[in-house]
């Protein structure tokens, strides 16, 4: 009999509107998805991004994937993931549970911010916010580089 495989955790890293939520939906059960647009869709329907909700999203966020691992089942972290210290936590939270740490890298900037652009109401990001996230994006593709994956695979778009 085979013995049962750990879970892993799976950080979803890149800008918005680069595609990672139709990534986990193509891959991976809604249950073991946890994304920050849908704990804000929840908490506060419609409501435009709030960067004040940012404690309240996140830790709701590390709340749910930690529930997830501990329970064996895989987790997938689908928030932009673009600050180290945001993956930091999240292999650190991989580690403290024993699961193996993966990271899919959407390296597909211009494809985002013309996705992002046909975006309406409040999944559209406003253009000061997706800017800031344009120059974590240029730092997150060196850093990653020095950090301690079990795996990092990279999406990237036609440009």
């Amino acid at each position: 009999m085979m013995g049962r495989v750990r879970p892993r955790l799976f950080i979803l890293a890149g800008v918005p509107g680069c595609g990672k939520s139709t990534w986990a939906r193509t891959f991976f059960e809604p249950r073991l998805i946890v994304s920050t647009d849908a704990i804000r869709e929840v908490k506060w329907p419609g409501e435009p991004y709030k960067a004040e909700r940012n404690d309240e999203v996140f830790r709701e966020f590390h709340t749910r994937i930690d529930f997830l691992l501990r329970h064996d089942n895989d987790a997938v972290a689908d928030a932009t993931s673009l600050a180290s210290a945001a993956r930091y936590e999240l292999l650190r939270t991989a580690h403290l549970r024993g699961v193996e740490a993966h990271l899919v890298f959407f390296d597909n900037p211009s494809q985002a911010l013309h996705r992002n652009a046909q975006r309406e109401g409040y999944a559209l990001v406003p253009e000061d916010a997706q800017q800031g996230m344009l120059k974590k994006y240029q730092q997150a593709r060196c850093d990653i580089l020095d950090e301690k994956y079990a795996s990092v695979t990279i999406i990237a778009g036609t440009q």
